[in-house]
């Protein structure tokens, strides 16, 4: 549903036959006075990152029944890495369930990457170990390659939706209580 005029931002052209420029989402037509041109077929989608940002109670990497997520933390999603706010293309703060979402999005295929990635000083206080990356498939402690880094690289095909860039936090845990004089 678009108006005439309004400006087609955070949407992809797509293609029925004719070439088009993908970069400039245009084609390059060139009509004489009363000529007719109907092969110019759009078709408007868009791709979508997230998802989840948990509290790993156990720390084994894993999301487990009852871990719940962590609201209130920044994310950032760039263009290139290293990710952060001075290079983010977009931000989102999870919402009570721990979920983020970045969508309306072009596609980044090849070289040309998204990176997702957490920013910890937003996680809350009390310190967090970082137990789940989206790019591995062990738990963080395991060590190993690629590294945790609270970023995850990726592309993005035309109207694709990513959900699975999820990203798990252990707690630290405090051993304590009272100390008293038993006279």
């Amino acid at each position: 549903n678009f108006n005439t005029g309004q400006p087609l931002a955070s949407n992809t052209i797509t293609n029925s036959g004719t070439p088009y420029n993908i970069g400039q989402n245009s084609y390059a037509v060139a009509l004489a006075a009363g000529q007719v041109f109907r092969d110019a077929d759009f078709g408007y989608t868009s791709s979508t990152i997230g998802d989840f940002i948990w509290q790993d109670n156990d720390g084994d990497g894993e999301q487990d029944p009852g871990e719940p997520g962590i609201s209130g933390v920044t994310v950032y999603l760039c263009t290139s890495s290293p990710c952060a706010s001075g290079n983010a293309v977009a931000t989102d703060v999870t919402d009570t369930n721990g979920l983020y979402n970045f969508s309306g999005l072009a596609p980044r295929m090849g070289a040309n990457v998204y990176v997702v990635a957490v920013d910890t000083t937003t996680l809350p206080s009390g310190g967090y170990t970082q137990t789940g990356d989206p790019d591995r498939t062990s738990n963080c402690a395991a060590g190993g390659s690629p590294a945790c880094d609270n970023a995850t690289t990726l592309n993005l095909d035309l109207g694709q939706i990513d959900r699975s860039r999820d990203f798990g936090y252990q707690p630290s845990a405090f051993i304590g209580d009272t100390l008293w004089i038993d006279a």
